[in-house]
């Protein structure tokens, strides 16, 4: 609410999920008919994670499991590429890597991080 979500056609603010939904559609087969539009980003990194519902909670929360390994994209300038990444324990820093297997060099500027939903 308030006068951002206002200037927005669905009457909210966009968050990361939604960036990751338009991602992974316009990387499917199913936008294969979209062309011609402009649809820019700028550093949006998205993990592929295991996502499972907090036992009991009322709010509905999710856990995110960062830990382990998994696969994603990283959006920069409008073009989406696949990425990989990995960490070891809840105190390591995430590491992430391009489609060539060498640590990823990510675009200075601001970053946004959007997770896809595994089942």
């Amino acid at each position: 609410t308030g006068p951002d979500a206002d200037q927005q056609p669905a009457g909210r603010v966009g968050n990361p999920l939604d960036i990751a939904n338009m991602v992974l559609f316009l990387c499917s087969d199913k936008a294969g008919f979209i062309t011609g539009e402009n649809i820019c980003f700028k550093n949006v990194i998205i993990l592929f994670v295991d996502v499972q519902p907090f036992q009991g909670d009322a709010k509905n929360r999710l856990d995110v499991d960062y830990v382990g390994n998994g696969d994603g994209y990283y959006c920069v300038n409008g073009k989406a590429e696949p990425i990989s990444w990995t960490r070891s324990d809840a105190d390591a820093a995430l590491q992430i890597f391009g489609a060539d297997g060498k640590t990823l060099d990510i675009v200075p500027g601001k970053n946004r991080r959007a997770n896809g939903l595994l089942s």
